[in-house]
């Protein structure tokens, strides 16, 4: 690494500072504050060369100022000039051309760090992240830096500090960082391992607990499952028990039920038209038994008028007039039997046509239906009774018609025996009327009492059916209540056989309720054994991963690699220290590292010393004079810059001595300067020794001179 140029703007006591680093050898840094004489060339602005290189890079500074401090101070305005502190430091690192710059209360970049790298910026979201970056490009964080690139003005030094502080800067200029590094991230490692190792044996044995609980479950399921699958076949064996009873043990319909029913109810049905023809025979009875008592009545009256003659008398002579009007009303009653005779024989041909008409007509000519017996009864009315009588009364006419023509005879031939017996004549004449009356009348009582007969047979038949028709209309409704009942059995012996088939069904496609809980379980405890195996083979592969992570832990240890590099480094900085240490000193004084120290009980423990003798002196350092720990501390120095040089990723080529030759006498000040233009400047490239002493110009080839005037620092070559 190879530091080309810092550049400063108000920052410390500069106003502005622009200085070159890159291969200048061996310089000499003198002072002159003109604000003070009395103070030479101290606090001129020497040392604040090295106070910005490491605010730069670092943010640190020798003096500890921290904050707005680093911006410069007027002391004629009284005031800190705010608004451009700003450093640049150009770098070279591996061929990178690395710029850094850092802001403080910058008007434009605030307080920002900025990095680039062969012109790109790569600055981080915070100057935090762009400081670990520079850290990281430099390989070298600010107490590396300070101790390997720097000997500050009454350094205390690398031999004077304490084993763990000369331990420390050791690692840093071997880059030890880097196997602690490591070494934190296999502890970090090693912790996760040991972490997910015990996590995960707790896991197992949680997983071993549930997998025993999924087992447990299990076998309840399938034992639930078992009992289920019995009992279903309990239950089937149990329905189709139930349907072969109830198919064994039908509740059927008796089918004559129904002729039964249709007899009854055709006689029901008959039990009107019963009705009305006893109905049509009771009034067809009161009428014609009114008739015949009223004939009866007349046939008495008529026997009642008849007047015993007694022996028939001898034929009287009587006289014309006598038998005149004996002829005239025979001729009179004939005549009118006669006309009798007509319209009874004209009654008989009308009734006849009536019937003959009736028995010809099948249909009602208004509505055109057929026409039954009783219907034609009731649209016709009785005609063979009234043609009977009629024919009766024809035929009693037709036999009256001798008797009156006799009469008439007899009374024409004994119109003259008339009037002698004109008085027995009447009589008997009357009687004969009578006579005859009452024949008339008892030959219309005779078919009368025929059809009265007739009637009372019809209506007492009537009566017989309606009874019978009563009865069976109870019949009908005892009929009709048992085939309902047999229904009602039949409806409900086929639903228990509904029933029972649907059940035996529903039993059939019955499925576990455990199935799916018993296929869950299984892929539960399947998965949760894959899991374990996985699991216990993932412990294994980390288990038997663990001791090459513990091996690495140690070996990243300070008993492993950084053990071996300080074994290997400090025969180096012992040939290196006593080298310098031989043009410092000469062969009286030596340098000792080393990293091992004895006990008094003669064990070997692991501790960095580092042991400054004298042939002539004190073998501690804490008994030696401070020129000699000056010498010891610079050959320290330079050995440890050159062990730097040659381990480091990117040995830096500068270094800073401010003061080397305090306690120096000219002796040891010609050697220290012979040390350095010999042995040191060609093997960093940049050597600056800052120093007040005027003696030393002439043992330089260049100079530069810091001035101080009105509190600003200036450069002057």
């Amino acid at each position: 690494m190879n530091i080309l140029r810092l550049q400063t703007q108000d920052l410390f006591s500069y106003e502005s500072l622009d200085l070159s680093l890159a291969n200048r050898g061996l310089v000499l840094v003198e002072g002159q504050n003109l604000d003070d004489e009395g103070l030479d060339s101290n606090a001129s602005g020497k040392t604040t060369i090295f106070r910005s290189l490491t605010w730069i890079l670092y943010d640190e500074t020798l003096s500890k100022q921290r904050g707005d401090e680093v911006i410069r101070w007027s002391p004629i305005e009284q005031k800190y000039i705010v608004g451009n502190t700003c450093g640049v430091c150009e770098l070279d690192v591996d061929g990178q051309r690395v710029e850094v710059r850092r802001h403080r209360k910058h008007t434009q970049q605030k307080n920002l760090l900025q990095l680039f790298v062969d012109g790109n910026e790569v600055t981080g979201s915070t100057n935090r992240d762009t400081q670990k970056r520079v850290n990281e490009i430099l390989h070298l964080d600010a107490t590396a830096f300070l101790n390997v690139v720097m000997y500050p003005q009454r350094s205390q030094g690398f031999a004077s500090g304490t084993d763990a502080e000369q331990k420390a800067i050791l690692e840093r200029v071997l880059c030890m960082e880097r196997f602690s590094e490591a070494q934190a991230r296999m502890k970090s490692r090693q912790q996760q391992y040991t972490q997910t190792i015990d996590k995960t044996k707790v896991y197992l044995n949680s997983q071993r607990e549930r997998i025993q609980d999924a087992e447990t479950t299990l076998r309840s399921l399938e034992d639930r499952e078992t009992a289920w699958v019995d009992g279903r076949a309990q239950r089937i064996a149990e329905a189709k028990a139930r349907v072969a009873q109830l198919m064994a043990t039908p509740a059927t319909i008796d089918a004559s039920l129904a002729e039964k029913i249709q007899e009854k109810s055709q006689q029901v049905a008959n039990l009107a038209k019963t009705q009305e023809m006893a109905n049509s025979a009771e009034r067809s009875l009161l009428t014609k038994q009114h008739r015949r008592t009223i004939l009866r009545g007349e046939i008495r009256a008529l026997q009642d008028t008849i007047v015993e003659l007694g022996e028939e008398p001898k034929k009287p002579e009587f006289s014309s007039d006598r038998y005149a009007k004996q002829v005239a009303a025979c001729e009179k009653d004939l005549q009118r039997h006669e006309f009798d005779l007509v319209h009874a024989k004209d009654d008989v041909a009308r009734l006849r046509k009536a019937v003959e008409l009736r028995d010809t007509t099948d249909t009602c000519e208004n509505c055109g239906q057929v026409l039954t017996e009783d219907a034609k009864t009731h649209l016709f009315g009785n005609l063979s009774e009234e043609l009977q009588i009629a024919e009766m009364k024809f035929d009693s006419l037709s036999g009256m018609q001798s008797t009156f023509t006799i009469g008439l005879t007899s009374a024409q031939s004994g119109y003259d025996q008339a009037i002698e017996y004109e008085g027995w004549q009447v009589t008997e004449k009357q009687n004969l009327r009578v006579a005859d009356s009452i024949r008339d009348k008892e030959y219309q009582l005779a078919p009368l009492d025929a059809e009265i007969a007739e009637l009372e047979n019809i209506l007492a038949t009537a009566r017989e059916m309606a009874q019978d028709a009563s009865q069976a209309q109870d019949e009908l409704a005892h009929l009709k209540e048992l085939e309902a009942s047999q229904r009602a059995a039949h409806e409900l012996w086929r639903r228990d056989i509904e029933q029972a088939e649907a059940t035996l069904v529903r039993e059939e496609q019955s499925q576990s309720p455990h199935a799916d809980l018993i296929s869950s379980e299984r892929v539960k405890l399947g998965k949760l054994k894959s899991d374990s195996e996985k699991r216990q083979a993932y412990l294994h592969e980390f288990e038997s991963e663990l001791p090459y992570i513990d091996y690495w832990v140690r070996g990243f240890g300070n008993t492993g690699v950084k053990s071996l590099l300080f074994e290997t480094a400090i025969p180096f900085l012992n040939e290196r220290a006593n080298e310098y240490l031989q043009v410092l000193c000469g062969s009286h004084a030596t340098v000792e590292f080393s990293s091992q120290t004895e006990l008094a009980s003669g064990e070997k423990r692991e501790k960095f010393n580092v042991k400054v003798r004298y042939a002539h002196g004190s073998r501690d350092e804490n008994g030696i004079s401070g020129g000699e720990l000056q010498r010891a501390d610079l050959a320290v120095l330079f050995a440890l810059g050159d062990l730097s040089s040659s381990r480091a990723l990117a040995p830096v080529k500068l270094r800073l001595l401010d003061e080397p030759f305090d306690n120096l006498d000219g002796v040891g000040k010609e050697r220290v300067v012979q040390l350095l233009e010999h042995h040191i400047a060609p093997r960093v490239g940049t050597l600056l020794v800052m120093s007040h002493d005027a003696d030393l110009q002439s043992m330089f080839s260049e100079t530069i001179t810091v001035t101080k005037s009105g509190g600003v620092s200036r450069l002057a070559s």
